[in-house]
């Protein structure tokens, strides 16, 4: 994939360029490799062992990385399936969770 283009979700698997300027400013022990939406939250790779990192998400929120898979084998196998625990959303969910997300503002707003 090359840099500045995502797949049909959103989702960005980054080139090695990208992955080594990206973690040069990245202060914590993980690597980061790919985005979705365009940076909305990032994955990364967590050292586990000699053979095995996990994978998280970083939504930079002030909280450590979420761990969405327990290894990256594990992750490919969940992104081709399609899985909603890697938080890589359809066009069309996307639209609903962001209209959900609107309407709620809005009755917080008004309540």
């Amino acid at each position: 994939m090359a840099d500045d283009q995502s797949d049909a979700r959103c989702w960005s698997l980054w080139s090695l360029n990208r992955i080594f300027s990206e973690n040069s400013r990245y202060q914590r022990p993980y690597l980061l490799f790919a985005d979705f939406l365009i940076d909305s939250h990032l994955y990364c790779f967590k050292y586990e062992n000699s053979e095995r990192s996990s994978v998280c998400i970083d939504y930079f929120n002030g909280q450590e990385p979420r761990v969405v898979a327990k290894s990256v084998s594990e992750f490919f196998d969940l992104y081709v399936r399609g899985s909603d625990s890697l938080e890589i959303f359809p066009k069309s969910e996307r639209t609903q969770l962001i209209g959900r997300e609107r309407r709620r503002r809005v009755s917080q707003v008004v309540s």
